[in-house]
């Protein structure tokens, strides 16, 4: 809203205040207050009184300049945790932008840009306005939305390869069904030979990805696995039921106890979850030849 109209009369005057008539009319004491509603230019007149003679109008003119439009915004789409850019849009020709941030009203404009957040999925608005004249227009909202990326896992089993063992199944779950493997196969499942890192990468419908990898090991010796808890020279706690020698990789995956005395030797001893290994009195392990 527009404040009411000034003028400064005279020492001893008396202004005289007539609307948008440049002659004739009802003068009045109260400064009128222009609309703002139309855009354009309008006079207004006023006089001043002195001693009982009153002078010639005087012209205000009030220019009411059209409030600019919002500026043209697209919508902005990430994949969570993206590296996002710097909002944009394209203000009117001698228009300067107005940035509020996610705040539809109210709030601090600032000249620069917001870069969105992308750690958490969900939508939320930026918004932005022009300044043309002096004269500031409303705010548009950006709509940026953060989407979830896909999940995807491998299972490898042992993930070694043995010389009894020459081949392993890499099989991948996923949340959607579109995935490559990094030998260029697309199936859920594929059988390899050779030991390395394969990896298998998913794409969902907005664009988001997501990478597994595995690591398979090449192994001179044969595995042997724990079965299940028990003491290390019971051959049923082993997956070849027999007590493991020096020539095969041991997995432990329970927790398996060396009888007092006792020394047992391996090639090699590895633990898995749940593995452990207690010793009794007097009995340790060898390990490699």
């Amino acid at each position: 809203m527009a404040p009411p109209l000034i003028a400064v009369p005279g020492s001893g005057g008396i202004l005289n205040w007539y609307g948008t008539s440049l002659i004739g009319g009802i003068a009045s004491p109260i400064a009128p207050t222009p609309s703002t509603s139309l855009a354009g230019i309008t006079n207004y007149y006023v006089s001043q009184t002195i001693n009982g003679c009153e002078g010639p109008r005087a012209v205000i003119s009030v220019i009411v300049r059209p409030r600019p439009a919002s500026p043209v915004v697209n919508p902005v789409s990430y994949c969570q945790g993206a590296v996002a850019n710097i909002l944009s849009t394209v203000a009117s020709s001698g228009a300067s932008l107005n940035w509020y941030g996610t705040a539809p009203s109210g709030g601090t404009a600032s000249p620069i840009a917001p870069t969105p957040s992308t750690s958490v999925v969900g939508t939320m608005n930026y918004y932005v306005s022009q300044t043309i004249n002096g004269c500031e227009g409303p705010r548009a909202a950006i709509n940026v939305t953060v989407n979830s990326r896909p999940t995807v896992s491998i299972d490898a089993g042992d993930a070694i390869l043995t010389p009894t063992q020459t081949s392993l199944s890499l099989t991948a779950t996923a949340s959607v069904p579109t995935l490559i493997w990094s030998t260029g196969e697309t199936t859920s499942g594929i059988t390899i030979n050779t030991a390395g890192v394969y990896s298998v990468t998913v794409k969902d419908v907005n664009g988001c990805f997501a990478t597994a990898k595995v690591s398979v090991y090449q192994s001179l010796l044969d595995v042997v696995y724990s079965v299940k808890a028990g003491a290390w020279d019971d051959p049923t706690v082993w997956s070849i039921n027999q007590v493991p020698t020096v020539v095969y990789v041991v997995r432990l995956r329970h927790l398996i106890s060396l009888p007092a005395a006792y020394e047992a030797q391996v090639g090699l001893l590895s633990y898995d979850v749940g593995g452990q290994l207690q010793t009794g009195l007097g009995s340790g392990i060898r390990v490699g030849p």
